[in-house]
C-alpha cells in the first residue's frame, strides 16, 4: 500500500483503542472513529486491524481485519491462549477526486499496545464469539444495521436490518439515507422524484431531483400546467379530441385524464354521454362558430363594398352643345351639358317675334321647334 507523505495534521488515526474484555482465545476491542479530514477530497474507507503474536513460535498464527467505517468495536476470536499479541488499528482514507485504486490509498495508524491471552484458568467472563474456533472466519457486520451474524464454512453472512445494505449492513439500502449513523427511510416517493434524498445544511430532507411538472422540497407541489391527482401531479394539456383520445399508450399520453373516465361504463352510458366523453360534439361546436364568424365576415364586407359604390360621385366624359341653324335663334338656342348618364328629353322653344304693332309673338311653326333626345352612352 502506497503511503503518501502528510503532516500529522492532514489526517487523524482512531481514537482511544481500548480493550474491553479478554478470554482465553479472544479479545474485545473499541474505538472512537477519527475526525473527518476537511478542505481535503479525502474520506474514510475502511479500517484494518492487525494481530501479531510476540513468540516466536506464534510465527503464522497472525490476524488481519479489513472492517467498515461505520463500525466501532470488534471481537477477535480463535487467539491462542497464554500468547502476547501487539495490536494495531489503522485508518484507511482514498481520495474520492480519483478512481479507487490500492495505490492511491492512506493509512494512518494509532500507537501500538499489546494485549494477554491468558490461559483457560485466568479467562474473564466470555462474551460473544469466546470458544471460536481459528479456522472460522470473525464476524465483521456493522453493530448499527446488523441483525445477526451467521458463519458458515468459509464466509460470514450478515443479516440487516429494514434500511440497511452492503456486505456488512454498513449502507443504506434504497429508499433510505443516512441521518447521523442511523439509516432513515426517505420520504420522497418515487412517482414524484427519482425516490433519493439528501441532508441539506440547514438539517432538513429535501429530494435530489424531482420528475417533470414537480417542484418542491419533497416534490409535492405541481409546477405550471400540472394538477395534483391522488399521488402525484399529471398534465392538463390533455384535450379529449387530441390524439392521446385514440392512442392512450401512445408516449406522454399515459398521464392524460379524460372526459369518460367521470362517466359511468361504457354498456350504461348513453350516446350523448359517448359523444361528449370522445369528444364529437366539442368538435362540431367549434366547427359551427367558426362557420358563423365567417359567414358574418362575408357579409360585413359585402355590404361596404355596397355602400361604397353607392356613394361614389359620377363624373361626366361628355357634352353635347345644341344650336339651331337660323340665325335670328342664335343666342336663344345654346343647351346646357348634359350627363351621359341621363335620358331626359330636350326641347328647344322658338325666340319671340317683334311684329309691326309693337306685338311680341311666337312663331309656331313646327320648323322652328326642335326637340332633341340625349344619348346614353
Amino acid at each position: 500500500m502506497l503511503l503518501l507523505s502528510l503532516s500529522a495534521d492532514d489526517l487523524s488515526a482512531p481514537l482511544e483503542v481500548l480493550v474491553e474484555q479478554t478470554t482465553s482465545s479472544s479479545v474485545h476491542l473499541s474505538w472512537k472513529p477519527p475526525p473527518s479530514p476537511k478542505g481535503r477530497n479525502l474520506k474514510l474507507f475502511t479500517y484494518s486491524l492487525t494481530l501479531t503474536p510476540l513468540t516466536h513460535y506464534g510465527h503464522g498464527l497472525e490476524k488481519e481485519f479489513s472492517l467498515p467505517p461505520s463500525i466501532t468495536s470488534k471481537l477477535v476470536g480463535g487467539l491462542t491462549e497464554g500468547t502476547r499479541y501487539v495490536v494495531q488499528l489503522s485508518a484507511i482514507y482514498g481520495d474520492t477526486a480519483q478512481k479507487l485504486s490500492h495505490d492511491a490509498l492512506v493509512r494512518v495508524a494509532a500507537p501500538k499496545f499489546t494485549v494477554f491471552i491468558p490461559p483457560e484458568a485466568q479467562q474473564d467472563i466470555p462474551v460473544g464469539d469466546d470458544g471460536l474456533p481459528p479456522d472460522e472466519p470473525p464476524c465483521n457486520c456493522s453493530d448499527t444495521g446488523m441483525v445477526a451474524c451467521t458463519r458458515r464454512p468459509g464466509f460470514v453472512e450478515c443479516t440487516c436490518q429494514p434500511g440497511y445494505g452492503g456486505t456488512w449492513c454498513e449502507e443504506c439500502a434504497p429508499g433510505n439515507f443516512r441521518a447521523g449513523k442511523e439509516c432513515v427511510v426517505c420520504p420522497c416517493s418515487n412517482l414524484t422524484s427519482t425516490a433519493e434524498c439528501k441532508m441539506e445544511t440547514s438539517g432538513q430532507v429535501s429530494c435530489v431531483q424531482c420528475l417533470p411538472g414537480h417542484r418542491g422540497s419533497l416534490c409535492t407541489s405541481c409546477t405550471a400546467g400540472y394538477q395534483w391527482t391522488e399521488d402525484k401531479c399529471v398534465p392538463l394539456n390533455c384535450l379529449s379530441s387530441s390524439l392521446c383520445a385514440q392512442q392512450r399508450d401512445a408516449p406522454g399520453c399515459e398521464e392524460c385524464v379524460f372526459l369518460d373516465n367521470k362517466f359511468p361504463t361504457t354498456a350504461h352510458r348513453s350516446k350523448s354521454d359517448r359523444s361528449i366523453a370522445d369528444g364529437t360534439l366539442p368538435l362540431i361546436a367549434v366547427i359551427v362558430t367558426l362557420g358563423v364568424l365567417l359567414l358574418v365576415a362575408a357579409m360585413a364586407t359585402c355590404y361596404r363594398y355596397w355602400d361604397y359604390r353607392r356613394h361614389q360621385p359620377r363624373i361626366p366624359f361628355w357634352s353635347i352643345e345644341l344650336q339651331d341653324e337660323k340665325t335670328d335663334l342664335h343666342s336663344h338656342c345654346q343647351y346646357q351639358h348634359l350627363d351621359a348618364a341621363t335620358s331626359k328629353t330636350v326641347s328647344a322653344a322658338p325666340p319671340p317675334i317683334h311684329q309691326p304693332n309693337g306685338e311680341v309673338g311666337r312663331l309656331n311653326s313646327d320648323s322652328l321647334r326642335r326637340t332633341y333626345n340625349t344619348i346614353n352612352v
